[in-house]
């Protein structure tokens, strides 16, 4: 299970399930959301309106057979920020990363520059700790 938008723009799931059930989008007080179908290979996407849910919100999906038998369960948080499909190609050539640290949205080079100079640090004080006098 995928979800994928921001609060200016709506968001969509996506997915894959067993079969072509209907699938309902829940919020946390357990309102229904959205609703849609899967294809006959199970595949889905299904979009809502931001004003439905709230950023950082734990949305359950939960899908349901012709018969009303319920089926897989899924949960899927809402993101804060637009969230966008990466690029496999693009991700292989450029490292798939952006340079910011994952959920937080820190740029890792200062982090790194700083780790490396703590580490450097810390080898030449336990160098010079046990070299003999």
């Amino acid at each position: 299970m995928d979800i994928t938008g921001d609060p200016s723009s709506g968001y969509e799931v996506s997915g894959q399930i067993d079969g072509s059930d209907s699938i309902g989008i829940y919020n946390s007080d357990g309102e229904l959301v959205a609703e849609g179908t899967a294809d006959e290979a199970g595949s889905f996407s299904i979009e809502f309106d931001a004003d439905q849910v709230v950023p950082g919100e734990t949305l359950k999906i939960i899908s349901e057979d012709e018969d009303g038998n319920t089926g897989s369960e899924f949960q899927v948080t809402v993101p804060y920020e637009k969230s966008e499909e990466i690029d496999e190609e693009a991700a292989a050539s450029d490292g798939g990363g952006n340079g910011n640290l994952p959920d937080t949205g820190v740029p890792a080079a200062p982090l790194g520059i700083a780790a490396a100079g703590l580490l450097i640090l810390g080898s030449i004080l336990t160098f010079f700790r046990r070299s003999p006098k």
